[in-house]
């Protein structure tokens, strides 16, 4: 019986153990098969007041760091059978320097005649101080920022953008982004174009927002500016808000100062009103809202629904006229009487209804 263990043993070692070696050899051929090419050049920090990368099929990473200095790292890497196929679509990319006094521009080129069977890529890593104003444009590729606080322009095409870190406060933010996902943590002032993906944003003071096939994820804004179209948006707590939507979905867990929003064909829900609201108005068509309203909040409600109906919690504290298919509506909404300054709640809707919900 022993000598039977010993032989399964052996033969169970024999075939785990070449598995490893052929394994080890693969992933050794792997890192023959790639050849690259590398550039590094630094500058003055004091000579540098903005920095500016044009690429394409690669990466581009920024971190700040607090030397008196700027350095540009270019990685153009390709993965051929041999050294002479890889040098031989290494000679058709090029990094080019652009003179343009203090602000230090790079872009990649490609020879008319590029062509490649194999797989490449042109990296740039690039540390500068955390301020250091960017435009940085990339397509095939994602951009990344790290420990930044400057002022940054982005255009990305077919990549995903991300400032994840905590460090990272960018003073303004102007991004262009084009199916990709957006990761960012936190931002004073941002504008940004976002068009075929996902998008999380932790914090915002400033926002202007368009979205377009987009699926968004805001945590907290202060004032945000929204255009959606065709997107599902999620909030979980925006100071003030003012912007239309189309074909889109959007809930806000928490408002606080209320706004203005217009909607078409879609569908809104404000799951809590903050007792420092000042006005709300909801206009929309083919929209169905939800409003959850608190029951020990004062608020004066006025609208009107044209082909559709009314959902209010309490028929003896509402005035309804209906005139045709003209339903007008106003009820006040007190729990101090001698309360003045009750926000006004003003919904208007066209071919869909109106929930007005108590917690």
């Amino acid at each position: 019986m022993n000598t039977i263990k010993a032989l399964f043993l052996s033969l169970l070692l024999a075939l785990v153990f070449p598995a490893k070696d052929l394994q080890a050899q693969d992933q050794v051929q792997d890192q023959a098969r790639r050849q690259h090419q590398t550039r590094d050049d630094q500058f003055a920090a004091a000579d540098v007041q903005s920095l500016s990368i044009t690429n394409r099929h690669g990466s581009i990473f920024y971190t700040g760091w607090d030397k008196e200095e700027v350095t540009v790292r270019v990685r153009i890497w390709v993965e051929a059978p041999n050294q002479t196929l890889a040098e031989e679509v290494l000679g058709l990319i090029s990094v080019l320097q652009v003179p343009g006094g203090k602000q230090v521009d790079y872009r990649t080129v490609f020879a008319d005649e590029f062509f490649s069977n194999y797989p490449f890529g042109i990296d740039y890593h690039i540390y500068g101080p955390d301020t250091l104003g960017l435009k940085l444009v990339n397509r095939l590729g994602k951009i990344q920022l790290e420990n930044y606080k400057g002022r940054a322009r982005v255009e990305l095409n077919f990549g995903n953008f991300e400032i994840s870190d905590e460090k990272s406060l960018p003073d303004s933010l102007q991004l262009q982004l084009t199916n990709g996902n957006l990761n960012l943590q936190q931002v004073r002032t941002a504008n940004i174009h976002h068009r075929n993906g996902k998008a999380t944003l932790a914090k915002a003071e400033q926002l202007q927002l368009q979205a377009d096939f987009s699926t968004i994820h805001l945590k907290q804004v202060q004032d945000l500016q929204l255009e959606a179209t065709t997107s599902h948006l999620q909030i979980e707590e925006a100071a003030h808000i003012q912007g239309h939507t189309s074909n889109s979905e959007l809930e806000i867990a928490y408002l606080v100062r209320g706004g203005f929003l217009e909607m078409e064909r879609g569908e809104i829900q404000i799951k809590r009103l903050s007792n420092a609201l000042h006005e709300l108005t909801l206009a929309g068509s083919h929209t169905t809202m939800h409003l959850h309203t608190d029951k020990n909040m004062d608020y004066n409600l006025h609208g009107q629904i044209i082909d559709g109906k009314l959902h209010f919690p309490d028929n003896k504290q509402i005035t309804i006229l209906r005139e045709n298919n003209l339903l007008t509506f106003s009820a006040e909404a007190k729990q101090r009487p001698a309360n003045r300054n009750a926000p006004a709640l003003i919904l208007l809707n066209n071919n869909s209804d109106i929930h007005v919900l108590n917690k």
